[in-house]
């Protein structure tokens, strides 16, 4: 999947609330990303996971 696909893709399920396949998708763009780009992908990805844990009722991991 192309970076810009990816993100739009992303964006999608993040706001289905399906966060683990939002995680998913933009780690393959991550890997893939330098300097600030990675940051904020890498910030985004971290958002959504606690949002995975919050959804297990693991507050105390998000």
């Amino acid at each position: 999947m192309e970076k810009q696909e990816a993100i739009m893709k992303a964006k999608d399920l993040f706001n289905d609330e399906k966060c683990w396949r939002t995680h998913e998708v933009l780690g393959s763009v991550w890997k893939d990303a330098h300097h600030d780009e990675k940051d904020l992908l890498n910030r985004i990805i971290l958002i959504a996971t606690a949002f995975v844990h919050d959804e297990k009722d693991e507050s105390s991991i998000a």
